[in-house]
């Protein structure tokens, strides 16, 4: 089970969708890795003190992260970042 799991409904068309999540993990500075699957709607990403994956449907945008330990206590911080940049992209 993930540390932390955000579900989004986007709104949007599945294309530009995709699109908005392609630029939100290529944004994000603490992501070291990202690894797309053939058809670009999931992602495995990787990070110093995290691993997850971010998936995007035709209704809704799906963030998993898995912390490590010492990067635990920063969860609410680092959930209120991600929820500000899907904000700034979804709002």
């Amino acid at each position: 089970m993930a540390d932390i799991t955000i579900r989004r409904a986007h709104g949007m068309d599945h294309a530009e969708a995709k699109d908005k999540v392609h630029q939100i993990v290529d944004d994000l500075d603490y992501v070291d890795t990202a690894k797309w699957n053939g058809d670009g709607t999931k992602a495995d990403i990787k990070g110093k003190g995290f691993k997850g994956d971010v998936a995007v449907t035709d209704t809704e945008l799906v963030v998993n992260i898995n912390l490590k330990l010492f990067a635990k206590p920063l969860k609410g911080k680092i959930e209120d970042q991600i929820n500000k940049r899907m904000d700034s992209y979804f709002a």
